[in-house]
Parts: C-alpha cells; structure tokens; sequence
C-alpha cells in the first residue's frame, strides 16, 4: 500500500477526505529565475506538513519552499512552491545535464520539475561554460575562414563552410567587414550568429550571403576581416582575401582601330568590367555621325551599349565624300580604377549607295555616222560618271559639236584650257582642272582614245581598279585614308 492510499483512509472533524491539486511546473533552464506554481489541498489538517499552517507561513521542502496564501470556501488551503534558487544555481555551474526534481508532500502527492543545464543546450540552457567559477576551463577562442576566395562577378559570397568561432560559448559572435576598392563596408549575412554544442564540442557559426556593393564592388577585390567573440569577452580576428574577378585585361568588340561601315548597326561592347559596379562605364563619342548613344547594358564581366539605329554621316563634304569617314571613340572605366580607350573609323561602304558618290568624269571620242547633209563618220565627245566604288556609267553623246577627224575631237578633251574641259571641272565641282586631268593616247583611234577627270578629298587621284583604290597622282599614294 502506498502512503497515499493509507492516507485516503484518514479523518478529521468535519473533513474526511483529502484532495490535492498542482499546478504543472514543467521544465526550465537551470540559469532561469525559478517560478512560483500554485497548490491547492482540501482537507489540509489530514496533510502533516500543512495541517497547522496559517496564512503568509512557509514549510521548507527537499528541493523549494512553500507559503501559505489562505484559504477558499470549502476548508480549500491555497499555496504557492518556489524551487531554491541556490540548488538552480548549484545545477547550472555544475554543468549538470538534464535534471528532473521531484517534491513530496502529504504523504505521496508531488510537484515535478525539470532543470537544463549543459554546453548541449543551445537555447538559453547553458552553463559555466565560460569557465568563470571553475568547472570548465575557459574556450580557447580560434577562427576559421579560408585565407582566399574568388570574386563572384556581383556581390554574392560563395563560402562552402560558415566562418567558426571555435571553442565558443552562447553568446559568442561574429562579425566581419569588407574593405574593397572603393571604401569599407560591412558583410551581409544569411542569418544570425548559431551556437552549437553537442556537450564537448562547442562553438559558433555564421555564413555570409554578400560582401561590397555597387559603390564598393566585390568583383575588384580586397580583404574581409572577420571578428569572432567567445561570448566570454575574449575575441579573434581572421582574414579572406577577396581575388579580383576582373584580371585588367579588355577585349573589345569590334576591335580597337576597326573600321566601320555607314548603313550598318553595330554593338560596342567590352569585356573584363566589374559591370555591376557603380563606377563601370562606356561612353560613345561621335564625329561625323548623326547618330546618339543607346542604353549601357551590364552583363556579367561585359558592358554593352550602341548607337541607335544603323550608322549615319552627315552629309557635309569631310563627311560624305567619296573618301569622307567618320570616327567613333569608346571611352571605358572597368569600376576598379582602370580605363581604357578604343577608336573606329566609319566610312561609306563601296556597295552602299555607290551611285551616289561620284568622285569623277571619264571621257572618250566616240565614232558616229552622220547621213545628212552629206553622209559622213563623225566624231563626238562622250562623258561617263566615274563613282566612288570605281564603277563608270554608261557613256552619252555630249552637245559639244561633231569633228571630221578623231585628233580635233580629242583636242577638246586632252588639254586642262580646254572650254570643254574646264567647263566639267566647274559643273562636277571638282578641283583645278590642270592638276587632276588624266589623258591616255594608246596610238589608236576612236572609243579607245580616252581622257578622265578625277578629285578625290581635293586630291588628283586615279583609280586602281584591281582592289579599288584611288591612287594621288603625284605621290602614288592612297588618296581615301585606310
């Protein structure tokens, strides 16, 4: 028979049966301030260690202390239980564990209650763990971070381990700051600092998410220092070095010193740019060209940007000419401190529009059959349009009179005080007929006999028509710049 059930036999005048109730205490940290629960007892005077309690007294049990509150209709006895505050104390230096107290009273009836206390209860049940009243030796604080990562290209951090403050209690924390470049920032972190301990074992954890910004990018490099307290006032400080992403090596599309075509939509780009970084550019300035500069589009290692729509020349002569070009220069900062340049020229494209870049005249003496008055073989002066590309044009039969023999005809057209010839020099808009007349007599008569009048950028040029090229008269030459 247990003493509760001898004591459900026991009697008292005008009350006969005992009755007890407890609150549920549950379980607590050993290093919590303990809580009161509350008791209830009908019958109190069959209850030894109750039975001549007045209000406000208190009993001292194995492991707390009760008080009396009074009483409730009904000979009810209301108490509250307090655990001692020196035996929690006691349990949590001691590292103790898991601890489960149990409290008797009247015979068999009890309170039970749970206290943690151990390196193993990461959730606000520790205990000396910093060593201070000698159970445990103070942690021997070390950090663990790689001594080098690799820049991503934005300002991600791929560690493959959190960064470990070894031999840490709860508590401890870490912390770490960037310093790149462009200025000095702190590192942005998945989560909160995490205490870990398996009874032995014990340390704190963190994983970084991101380092630098868009005015302090990662991708040019730099150091991370990280600091790592043992939540025992003791601290270490470790550090990464950030590689830079980009290696100060451009390549540029098109490449430097290209040259372009008008009629044509081009994109500028450069790669090897920290191009997330604030200070990573690309501008376009024109010469020549009607066109304005597009969107910067930054994309992994590469900024890109264009001018909108096809290329365009203006249409004054430096411009539009026959040789007239344009220029483009590409302005670049990789956003780590480092610039670059690259430089394009645009022309006319050769099949672009050829027919309307005339840079000359050709003429010839053409044979032609006259049947009145008297019939009779004539000769008259013919013109053809010479174009940029080298092509000539059909030739058409000048108003410039008929000549009974292919000598007088070519008078017209082999001397630079010519009426004749003059008067093209002026209507083509060409420069001084006496420089940039050519004349050819083969020793052969009609068709062949051949005179041409060329300017090229106000140069007196001649075509080389084997890979088209305008050759200056007097110094061989290119007349067009490459």
């Amino acid at each position: 028979m247990s003493p509760r059930d001898c004591r459900k036999d026991v009697k008292s005048a005008g009350c006969e049966i005992l009755e007890v109730s407890a609150e549920d205490y549950g379980s607590m940290c050993a290093s919590d301030t303990p809580r009161l629960t509350r008791v209830k007892i009908r019958c109190p005077a069959l209850c030894v260690e109750f039975s001549n309690m007045t209000s406000g007294e208190t009993y001292s049990g194995k492991y707390g202390r009760f008080r009396s509150l009074g009483y409730e209709p009904g000979d009810v006895m209301i108490l509250e239980y307090l655990p001692d505050q020196l035996l929690l104390d006691d349990i949590h230096d001691r590292c103790s564990g898991t601890v489960t107290l149990i409290e008797t009273f009247c015979g068999g009836y009890s309170i039970e209650f749970t206290l943690n206390a151990g390196l193993n209860f990461p959730n606000g049940c520790g205990c000396d763990c910093c060593g201070q009243k000698g159970i445990f030796p103070p942690p021997a604080l070390s950090i663990a971070a790689p001594t080098s990562i690799a820049a991503n290209w934005g300002n991600t951090l791929d560690l493959s381990d959190p960064v470990i403050g070894d031999q840490a209690c709860k508590g401890g924390e870490i912390t770490g700051t960037f310093t790149g470049v462009n200025g000095v920032g702190q590192v942005s972190w998945d989560s909160q600092t995490g205490y870990v301990s398996d009874g032995v074992t014990r340390y704190v954890s963190r994983k970084p998410s991101s380092i630098g910004s868009a005015s302090n990018s990662a991708c040019c490099g730099g150091h991370i220092q990280w600091v790592a307290t043992d939540g025992c006032g003791a601290a270490k400080t470790g550090t990464t070095i950030v590689q830079p992403k980009i290696s100060g090596a451009y390549t540029f599309s098109p490449p430097d010193n290209s040259t372009l075509s008008e009629g044509v939509i081009y994109d500028f780009s450069v790669n090897g740019a920290c191009s997330f970084s604030d200070a990573a550019s690309l501008t376009l300035t024109r010469q020549c060209l009607n066109n304005t500069q597009g969107p910067l589009i930054r994309e992994n290692g590469l900024l890109k940007s264009g001018f909108t729509g096809a290329l365009t020349l203006n249409s004054s002569p430096e411009c539009s000419a026959c040789c007239g070009s344009g220029s483009i220069t590409l302005n670049f900062t990789d956003g780590c401190g480092g610039a670059s340049q690259a430089f394009y020229t645009v022309r006319k494209s050769l099949s672009y529009q050829a027919s309307g870049l005339v840079t000359g005249k050709r003429f010839r003496c053409g044979l032609y059959y006259v049947p009145e008055p008297t019939p009779a073989y004539v000769y008259d002066v013919q013109i053809a349009t010479v174009y940029c590309d080298g092509h000539v044009s059909s030739y058409s039969r000048s108003n410039w009179g008929s000549y009974p023999t292919v000598s007088e005809c070519a008078s017209k057209i082999n001397s630079p005080q010519s009426p004749f010839i003059q008067s093209q020099t002026a209507i083509s808009g060409l420069t001084d007929s006496s420089s940039c007349l050519f004349y050819s007599n083969n020793g052969q008569t009609g068709s062949a006999l051949v005179a041409e009048l060329f300017s090229v950028m106000d140069k007196c040029c001649e075509i080389n028509t084997g890979d088209i090229i305008w050759i200056n008269r007097s110094d061989v030459n290119r007349c067009c710049p490459k």
